[in-house]
């Protein structure tokens, strides 16, 4: 009995323990649920994580606990394996997809997420505006396009804090002036009541400063604003910055460098990879606005959130936040080099095909340096014979091949391209026999061909650098200071990414055109000297002409015959008037072709600079270049063609210009016959109507003749400008006409006949 009794309350205690347990596991799954639909991602993790350890096969549970991970630092990359259990179970909740490519998004593999994204679009029953999928598609698609080139990124500090204090950690930036403060000062009555207050750059004495309001319409979300310290010392009205930064998405975090001409800030617009990016918008002082913003590019921008970036006086180091790390509300804060390194590693993709028994699949590659001998690495095929390897950089490397199954090496040496772009390699070995029986390996290089499949493996490269460690000590700082020198010098001079050869042939093709242009100019000058002579000849012809003419009005015996005469001579006066309006436009002509003239010799600063690469003295020769910068850059940019081509766009624009007064004066004139209509309508009336309403009529028409007259003035006045504008055109266009003519005509070595004045 006492055995039973005992074995009766154990079975109780499990079942009430059981019931305990159950109600429990509601519990836990209606907080975790109520906390998920709040977005509430960090604090549902752990209890969706103890109800994933009581149904680990729960489709549900796996994708809302790998959902929640993505807002965990660095267990985002786990959740992908929860997402991708989830998304291969059948009538899994449609958000999972989204999540999933949410997951591939912030795992750089923007074409699988925008596989997933599309089947959410597809299955989600009505539209959730939590989750902006079209915005997210096309943040994937820009994110492929801005990975085609990226620059490795150097690293000087990491630090992890609280997301409402990350700016704390600008303070101790080395020149960047001023401070840095959250400030309630410029919230506008929206911000208040969404509660967002801006981060604030403060420079000393500023003129200006930049910050990000929602306005008083929030419509287009967060803009960026600008206030100018008005001369009692207080902050002018808020106006939203002009130019193309702002969009209809948000924009934040503005920070204007010192030297005034650039504006950092962050946006989920433009061409976004995904979340906030990084953009520079440059400012133009001739229009006052700024204009098309350029992403800072991989890897400061990155799928997630990245924000703030603050620039040093001199260019040398940054600042700026990410969340890509960081569990929700934290950030990681990095100090970086503003100096970019080109990407360095070179990813290999390769196929092993054997010819001499098809089943095998397995090949063995050992990796090394050739230069040193020093190994690198091992490769191992997987089982349908796919292999490949990330390089630390492009050269040469010794590959010792092993196919299975025989005790045979096969060595080769391979030389990989430094690439200036990101991209995957193709390469294929062959195990074949030669004409004699014997066993060899090939190994085929394809780099030219498209790799297919490589997204993973680059998604892995991108991975380990949008990590952002710290890795000041990789690089030879001093010659990256040297290289960005000269970077921004041949790009002063227009010689962005040249060689040392080319930059010489690019001196050669300066030279030929200048001295083509020389003789083009010499053409020009020669066939405008001709005209003038030719004109002044035709000038004096004239003035005899206008002196006999004189004579016969002295001795004109009516005053009809003074009146013909005195005709003849008004159209004289206007030909000589007309042809000495040709010979001075002529010689203004021949003053701007002047101007369009270099002095110095192109093919002696040539030389120069290839005296002193010759000498090892690279930097001196680009100095030596930016010296002659103005005769490089109008050797190029100001020729004979040119001015032809600006004087054609001049001729477009006012053309464009006439027909706008035209239309306004079309404008004007159909006003004027309506008003007159109406007048004459009125007049009609007056006669058959009685005093009180001929009063009323009276003062209609009283009013009407005052509308005309105010149309008429405005008439006048864009009749004058209309043919301000003609004249303006006929000069124009007789430039046009004369140099052409000059250009096509052949270029003839006699000079103009002085002589002709005479005639």
């Amino acid at each position: 009995m006492v055995i039973i009794r005992h074995i009766l309350s154990f079975t109780l205690l499990l079942f009430v323990t059981s019931m305990a347990i159950g109600q429990s596991h509601e519990d836990l799954k209606k907080e975790a649920e109520d906390l998920f639909e709040k977005e509430k991602y960090v604090e549902a993790t752990p209890k969706f994580l103890q109800l994933l350890s009581l149904d680990p096969k729960n489709a549900d549970y796996n994708f809302k606990y790998g959902a929640c991970l993505l807002f965990n630092s660095e267990k985002k990359r786990n959740a992908l394996r929860y997402l991708k259990y989830a998304v291969n179970t059948e009538g899994i909740d449609a958000r999972a997809y989204y999540f999933y490519g949410k997951a591939l998004h912030l795992d750089y593999q923007f074409d699988s997420a925008i596989k997933y994204y599309n089947i959410y679009q597809k299955k989600r029953t009505k539209r959730d505006r939590r989750y902006d999928v079209e915005r997210q598609i096309e943040m994937c698609q820009n994110g492929k396009r801005l990975l085609v080139t990226f620059t490795d990124v150097i690293v000087s500090e990491k630090t992890e804090i609280d997301k409402m204090e990350f700016y704390r950690l600008y303070r101790n930036a080395e020149t960047v002036g001023g401070d840095i403060l959250v400030s309630k000062e410029f919230q506008s009555k929206i911000d208040k009541k969404k509660g967002h207050v801006p981060i604030v750059h403060f420079p000393p004495q500023a003129k200006a400063i930049y910050y990000s309001s929602y306005g008083d319409d929030e419509s287009t979300g967060k803009d960026i604003y600008i206030r100018r310290r008005l001369p009692d010392g207080s902050w002018g009205k808020p106006q939203k910055l002009p130019g193309e930064v702002n969009t209809k998405y948000d924009e934040d975090f503005p920070f204007m460098h010192g030297s005034g001409d650039f504006l950092y800030f962050s946006s989920k617009g433009h061409n976004s990879m995904g979340g906030y990016d990084i953009f520079v918008s440059t400012y133009n002082p001739e229009t006052a606005k700024f204009m098309k913003p350029r992403n800072v590019d991989f890897a400061i921008s990155s799928p997630d959130d990245d924000f703030f970036y603050v620039v040093d006086e001199f260019f040398r180091n940054a600042y700026f936040a990410s969340s890509r790390e960081s569990e929700a509300g934290k950030v990681h804060v990095y100090r970086v080099k503003v100096a970019r390194v080109p990407i360095r590693e070179v990813i290999i993709m390769g196929d092993f095909i054997s010819e001499i028994n098809p089943e095998n699949k397995k090949l063995t590659i050992e990796l090394y340096n050739h230069s040193n001998g020093e190994k690198i690495g091992k490769i191992i095929s997987n089982k349908v014979g796919k292999y490949s390897h990330v390089f630390p950089k492009g050269g040469k490397y010794e590959y010792v091949i092993k196919v299975d199954g025989s005790e045979d090496e096969y060595k080769y040496i391979v030389e990989l391209p430094f690439l200036k772009e990101f991209r995957p390699l193709k390469q294929k070995i062959i195990h074949t026999t030669t004409s004699d029986g014997s066993e060899i390996v090939k190994v085929i290089n394809l780099f030219d061909e498209e790799v297919e499949g490589a997204e993973a493996i680059i998604a892995e490269v991108l991975r380990k650098k949008a990590s952002l460690n710290v890795n000041e000590d990789e690089f030879d700082l001093e010659e990256i200071e040297m290289e960005a020198r000269k970077n921004e010098m041949l790009s002063d001079l227009g010689f962005e990414n040249m060689s040392s050869s080319e930059i010489k042939t690019k001196l050669d093709e300066l030279s030929s055109i200048q001295i083509e242009n020389q003789q083009e100019a010499d053409k020009i000058n020669k066939s405008f000297d001709a005209k003038i002579v030719e004109r002044g000849a035709q000038i004096e012809k004239l003035e005899g002409k206008i002196k006999e003419s004189e004579g016969k009005w002295e001795n004109a015996e009516n005053e009809r015959d003074k009146y013909l005469i005195n005709q003849e001579l008004l159209q004289l006066e206007k030909q000589k008037a007309s042809l000495i309006e040709e010979i001075q436009a002529l010689n203004n002509l021949k003053n701007e072709i002047a101007a369009y003239q270099t002095t110095n010799d192109l093919k002696e600063i040539k030389e120069k600079y290839e005296e002193l690469m010759n000498s090892d003295k690279e930097e001196e020769a680009l100095k030596f270049l930016l010296k002659n910068k103005d005769v490089i850059k109008n050797t190029e940019n100001k020729t004979v063609s040119v001015l032809v081509n600006e004087k054609i766009e001049e001729s477009l624009k006012i053309n464009k210009e006439i027909d706008e007064l035209k239309r306004e004066l079309l404008k004007y004139e159909k006003s004027e016959q309506s008003i007159e209509s109406k007048i004459k309508t009125l007049h009609q009336n007056l006669g058959g109507a009685k005093k009180k309403e001929s009063q009323k009529i009276q003062g209609e028409i009283n009013e009407l003749e005052e509308e005309l007259k105010l149309i008429q003035e405005e008439k006048t006045v864009v009749n004058s400008k209309l043919s301000k504008k003609r004249k303006e055109l006929a000069k124009v266009d007789f430039s046009i006409k004369e140099m052409q003519n000059a250009i096509q005509q052949p270029l003839s070595t006699d000079e103009p006949d002085l002589a002709l004045v005479n005639e």
